[in-house]
């Protein structure tokens, strides 16, 4: 009250004359409590964006394996496809519904019905016995190598299956004059097989395909047969395509 009375009737107040409140050493305490909660946020949504990354490119990562077993499967059905296509004319009997192919011929495709129900999920040991590779192709009456530098970067190399699933004996003379002469028609499913570099990584595509095969007087000189001579008269080539897994 001294001081006040002093400083009201023109007298000069001092630094004494004034109580300081401020604790300075409870604020730095506070600020430094913030400042921690703010670095252990920036840290956490560091953590979480890092995560995010990390589950981004693991979905990458199995997207891209798992097109490189469809790749693969698909790579594998066209392989059996150019195989059927390839067959020298007189690799099947004429006129014949069982067992009529050359021994050349007979291991590498199917009789109807002799496939397991379900192969597109049997495992991969049954497709390395019973597939054959699609950088291989008939070469004297043997399976040989023709594409050996061909490498896809899966687990195993790209296999097919072939099945013959009907014989249409065919009337030719039926057919107008410039149709071809030929025997009948055959139905084949192939089943192509490819995998990624992951184990879980499996493809299983179908076709379904036409091929007509020539009668004993047809004077073609081709080893295999080219469907645009053949259509539209008969059914040839691809009929049907899906994939199985």
């Amino acid at each position: 009250m001294k001081s006040l009375t002093r400083l009201a009737t023109g007298g000069t107040a001092t630094a004494k004359s004034f109580n300081w409140s401020f604790n300075w050493p409870a604020t730095k305490g506070m600020v430094l409590l913030l400042s921690l909660a703010m670095l252990a946020g920036l840290s956490l949504l560091a953590v979480l964006a890092a995560n995010s990354m990390l589950q981004q490119r693991l979905m990458a990562s199995n997207h891209s394996d798992g097109e490189l077993a469809r790749l693969s499967a698909i790579t594998a059905v066209a392989a059996g496809e150019a195989f059927l296509f390839g067959l020298a004319l007189d690799s099947r009997e004429e006129s014949c519904r069982a067992d009529c192919y050359a021994e050349t011929v007979r291991s590498y495709i199917h009789a109807p019905g002799s496939l397991p129900k379900y192969p597109e999920f049997l495992a991969d040991d049954w497709w390395l016995q019973w597939g054959q590779g699609f950088d291989t192709t008939l070469d004297s009456g043997k399976m040989s190598e023709s594409r050996s530098g061909w490498v896809l970067p899966g687990r195993q190399s790209p296999r097919f299956v072939v099945e013959e699933v009907e014989y249409q004996i065919t009337d030719s003379t039926s057919q107008p004059p410039e149709a071809p002469a030929i025997n009948g028609v055959a139905y084949y499913r192939i089943l192509g097989w490819g995998t990624g570099v992951a184990s879980g990584n499996t493809h299983v595509m179908e076709s379904i395909i036409a091929r007509p095969w020539l009668a004993s007087s047809s004077n073609s000189e081709d080893a295999g047969i080219n469907c645009r001579t053949f259509r539209p008269w008969y059914d040839c080539g691809r009929m049907a395509f899906r994939e199985k897994r």
